[in-house]
């Protein structure tokens, strides 16, 4: 915007217009005006269209009106497990116009159908070109998908191959459409943080995520296969070349786990699905591993609502107990100034004062705005037992 405006102040000295023409010539600058004149006008294009499609969408022809339409668009959202705050935001929606069940629809990107940039990121920040498009197709189907059956009112999640597919089934089936004014041509965001806080500091009950009901079958057989009558504590591990500062310290997970007495306690190892399939780090070595829910979402939530409580440092995955009351947890490392997501500035601009705890969070439920060293991941397990234990007693 403040470039556009430069360029018009520039544009309207009628010195540098004779200069330009004089080098560029009149069609050069003929082409530049239309170009500023069509870049200026975008914002006015893209809320007329906004609201030229909704008008055709919701009253010309006939329209789907107990399903909301959510559009998970890669040309501005992520392939990552930040699909949950849409998620929820889009069940919210759902609720507050009375449509029955939801519809996921995912659009493909500018950038071999994800967003532009995206993979160039991952690339630069890991630095061995282990990143390439077949890894953002993976994302795509095996984090994107599977979470959004993770909704208990989703019914149907479509994926389309193209935008013109996708401005196709926006145009012939959809009244209810999420988010608000969202168009093809003109695709909105809805998957930030802030969005949700903002919601719940309004005192909106938020929608949660949650296991399906097989997954918890599946994974309360190994429970107790496992751990019996023990409580099973998971420790989810992130070891991802990606942005390493933000990795789980291993020494200390390792330590805290052999301090659990294992009489009463049951840890589970959830390691990152980047480093899956190598062998345990030497920190690690012997600690009982599921490695099932690695690559499984479904299995991944059921475990976290059947535990009796979840530790892990910041990371992707563990959205999925953050959004579900069921799941108690502990959030280590959240704050890593190298890095812009992870930076306080970024938790401010969420609408998240650092220190504090997020408005929907439950008593079992709680971020440690420390690193992950020993003492101070047995501090908080101690206090988080005590506090378990003290509502258990008052039932």
């Amino acid at each position: 915007m403040g470039s556009n405006a430069k360029s018009w102040k520039l544009y309207l000295s009628p010195r540098f217009l004779a200069s330009r023409v004089r080098k560029k010539g009149i069609i050069w600058c003929a082409h530049r005006f239309l170009k500023l004149i069509w870049q200026s006008t975008r914002p006015i294009r893209a809320n007329l269209w906004g609201v030229l499609d909704n008008i055709w969408h919701r009253y010309i022809g006939k329209k789907q009106s107990d399903v909301l339409y959510a559009f998970y668009d890669l040309a501005v959202s992520p392939a990552t497990f930040d699909i949950v705050w849409f998620l929820v935001l889009a069940e919210l929606q759902r609720k507050q116009v009375g449509c029955p069940s939801l519809h996921i629809v995912i659009v493909p990107g500018p950038d071999a159908g994800f967003r532009a940039g995206d993979l160039e990121i991952y690339r630069r920040d890991d630095g061995i070109g282990y990143y390439d498009t077949d890894y953002m197709k993976w994302r795509l189907r095996n984090i994107l998908v599977s979470c959004c059956w993770l909704i208990s009112s989703c019914q149907q999640v479509t994926v389309c191959t193209s935008r013109k597919e996708a401005q196709a089934f926006q145009a012939s089936l959809t009244r209810y459409i999420f988010p608000k004014w969202y168009t093809v041509r003109f695709p909105k965001e809805k998957y930030n943080m802030s969005h949700v806080v903002a919601a719940a500091s309004k005192g909106v009950v938020l929608p949660t995520v949650q296991a399906t009901p097989q997954a918890r079958r599946f994974v309360s057989d190994w429970i107790q296969l496992k751990a019996g009558v023990r409580k099973v504590i998971t420790i989810t591990l992130r070891e991802s070349p990606y942005m390493q500062d933000r990795n789980s310290n291993l020494e200390a997970w390792g330590a805290f786990v052999r301090s659990l007495n294992p009489s009463i306690y049951c840890p589970v190892v959830i390691r990152d699905t980047e480093t899956a399939i190598k062998l345990l780090p030497s920190d690690l070595d012997g600690l009982l591993v599921f490695p099932e829910v690695v690559w499984n979402v479904e299995l991944r939530a059921a475990l976290y609502e059947l535990s009796y409580l979840n530790m892990s440092v910041s990371n992707g995955p563990f959205m999925l107990c953050v959004l579900n009351p069921r799941a108690r947890y502990l959030m280590f490392k959240i704050l890593i100034p190298s890095y812009g997501a992870t930076s306080e500035r970024y938790f401010l601009i969420q609408g998240v004062e650092p220190g504090s705890q997020l408005p929907w969070a439950s008593p079992f439920q709680r971020y440690v705005w420390e690193d992950d060293r020993l003492e101070v991941i047995q501090e908080a397990f101690r206090e988080m037992c005590e506090r378990i234990g003290r509502f258990s007693a008052e039932e």
